[in-house]
């Protein structure tokens, strides 16, 4: 897997880019998912979300910028 992420309940986000950890929080603002990276620093994104079943897309300005699916995954440390 190339990107691989974790959202929790408490807003907190985690996960592995290329192999490299990440981290910050998620919210949702304005129909919209944000995510403000700590790590990498300073880095704000927002996100339309579309869900069918197990599949989502991220979406900007109408364009599809990352899919994936939805599963359960071990707690990252």
């Amino acid at each position: 897997m190339h990107y691989v992420y974790q959202f929790k309940r408490d807003g907190r986000l985690g996960g592995e880019e290329m192999g490299r950890s990440v981290q910050g929080q998620w919210q949702i603002k304005d129909h919209s998912m944000c995510l403000n990276w700590s790590l990498p620093a300073g880095v704000r994104e927002c996100y339309e979300v579309r869900v069918a079943g197990q599949e989502v897309q991220l979406r900007r300005h109408g364009r599809e910028m990352y899919f994936g699916t939805l599963a359960p995954l071990k707690p990252l440390r």
